[in-house]
């Protein structure tokens, strides 16, 4: 019952009060909170009169239907939807932790259903744990309204719509897949590589499969669509003021680098039992059915281009969280690679000898993955290493393995006095 949120994510945990008060997607009834903060709200901005989102829209959207029950009973207790008002910025941040881990529950849900499609039964239970408690689904898609935990449920959705119509066909299973795109295109739009899979995987069915989900991507995204072009005058809403961030520069190898290996943003710093994953791709080649072999070879090319994506962006290391928060949106893949090695690779029958020696090196990058979380869970953002000695923003402090992230909130142990965090 702790908070780990960001001021990036409170529009998303406004906004259904917004629509459900106001039936608006304006932010205008929270202007005195936005005006009342020392620092800049770069989280909204100022369009024709009103303040708006500066992220999508997306996940405050699709959550409002299940806000109607605390919105309604907000009104029959009479507390008034004031972000001055502590009872209410303290409930608002509280439904934004339950329905963040609700979202991050789905995709772990999704993610089991997905891989027992695939590999054996137990095998598929042991992935799910590991997405679930190995990597940064826990520490920052579960804590907080993050585009990237809707990007983790929307994406493993797909994969089981796609698994699943590999057996069985059906047209409705493209048009959810049409559906989810759309929605995921406008969700993030940065992480829009991770559809080609989706994209080359309709075309080899056929012409008027692509077309059912091309129509079907369309419907699904237009209301944003429309929304960007008329506040922002682009496609990308207020993401269009970070292109210029994005450089295919001679930095992008070191940048590149650090997503993988930083000491305070690493991905297989803080998850290194996701390096299985890699010995899972050579594994696709004993799925059965082509098209499914095909599509698992090319999401493999979209997270390279994912990579690069984030490696060309200047502030590669995602500003203040815990641990790759940017990567968090290849995992829904890259677990489904480590499914498909310990299927081929794992026996409980002959556990002995050389065979006993990997299982024990496996079992200590589980064991430092989840520990890691674990820190992330309970300890951070106690250390403050986000802000001091200088804000991680000017990028200095990255490479610093004397004092790094994770290090830096063991020492500063739990959080035990004010369950809810907000900074």
């Amino acid at each position: 019952m702790r908070a780990i949120n960001s001021g990036d994510t409170w529009p998303a945990a406004m906004l259904p009060f917004s629509i459900l008060s106001q039936g608006t997607l304006y932010l205008d009834m929270f202007a005195d909170f936005f005006q009342s903060l020392n620092f800049d709200p770069h989280m909204v901005l100022l369009s024709h009169g009103h303040f708006l989102s500066f992220y999508p829209i997306v996940i405050p959207v699709l959550i409002t239907p299940f806000y109607i029950i605390p919105y309604s009973l907000f009104n029959l207790i009479h507390l008034p939807l004031n972000m001055l008002d502590s009872s209410f910025y303290l409930a608002i941040f509280i439904l934004e932790k339950i329905f963040a881990s609700l979202i991050s529950v789905a995709s772990v849900v999704f993610c089991y259903l997905s891989l027992k499609e695939l590999i054996r039964r137990e095998i598929a239970y042991i992935c799910a744990a590991i997405y679930a408690f190995a990597t940064n689904t826990w520490v920052t898609s579960s804590q907080a309204l993050w585009q990237q935990g809707m990007v983790e449920l929307i994406l493993s959705v797909l994969i089981f719509l796609t698994i699943i119509n590999e057996k069985n066909r059906s047209n409705i299973n493209i048009i959810y897949m049409g559906i989810l795109s759309g929605l995921f295109m406008f969700n993030r739009p940065s992480d829009t590589p991770l559809l080609l899979p989706f994209l080359v995987y309709v075309l080899l069915i056929g012409k008027r499969t692509f077309l059912y989900y091309l129509f079907f991507s369309v419907f699904s995204g237009f209301p944003f669509l429309v929304y960007n072009l008329y506040f922002f005058k682009n496609i990308f809403g207020g993401y269009t003021n970070l292109l210029s961030d994005f450089s295919l520069g001679t930095s992008i190898l070191m940048n590149l680098s650090g997503l993988m290996i930083s000491p305070s943003r690493g991905l297989l710093i803080y998850s290194p039992i996701l390096i299985l994953s890699l010995f899972g791709y050579t594994h696709i080649k004993e799925i059965d059915g082509w098209n499914l072999k095909l599509f698992l070879k090319i999401a493999g090319i979209s997270i390279l281009l994912q990579l690069l994506v984030y490696g060309s962006y200047r502030i590669w290391w995602a500003g203040h969280c815990y641990g790759p928060r940017f990567l968090v949106c290849i995992l829904p893949f890259l677990v489904v690679y480590i499914g498909l090695f310990l299927n081929g690779w794992l026996r409980f029958d002959r556990i002995r000898g050389k065979y006993l020696v990997y299982l024990c090196l496996i079992g200590l990058l589980l064991i430092w993955s989840v520990s890691v979380q674990v820190i992330g869970a309970f300890c951070y953002p106690n250390g403050n290493w986000d802000g001091t000695p200088e804000d991680v923003d000017l990028g200095e402090r990255l490479w610093d393995w004397n004092d790094n992230q994770i290090t830096r909130s063991i020492q500063a142990g739990p959080i035990i006095v004010n369950p809810f965090v907000i900074f």
